[in-house]
């Protein structure tokens, strides 16, 4: 398995998505024109632009948690833990925030793995149907 699949959370074209995300936190010109070409050849304009307005909001409402230090509730500290130490999420300076699970806490955290897959396939079959249901 390469490191690319190993840090695969199974979300369809999640490749040119996590460029695109990349480069616009970067923001430096060229990668991103590179990356906003990649996703549009990938998923097509409307994507485009559906993933630079979600990058937007969650750029805007991060800042907005972030200057009233709100952090991630206990219970989904929980259910999220491996998803986000999958993604490395806790390695942004505003998971600082966020609790850090000890104890029990931190073994109910690892029994939910398993069920973190089930979660996100869950979510894109969802999203699937969804957009299905947009383009008929």
């Amino acid at each position: 398995m390469t490191s690319d699949q190993e840090k695969s959370v199974g979300v369809i074209n999640e490749g040119v998505l996590g460029d695109f995300t990349d480069a616009a936190l970067r923001r430096d010109e060229k990668p991103l024109a590179a990356a906003r070409e990649a996703l549009e050849l990938a998923m097509g304009p409307d994507a485009l632009i559906d993933a630079a307005a979600v990058f937007a909001c969650f750029q805007r409402l991060n800042r907005m948690a972030d200057g009233v230090g709100i952090a991630l509730d206990e219970q989904m500290v929980i259910m999220t833990a491996g998803l986000r130490d999958k993604l490395s999420i806790d390695g942004y300076a505003t998971a600082a925030n966020t609790p850090h699970l000890q104890g029990m806490k931190k073994f109910r955290a690892l029994l939910m793995r398993p069920l973190e897959s089930l979660m996100m396939r869950a979510m894109q079959k969802g999203i699937q149907k969804a957009q299905a249901k947009k383009s008929t």
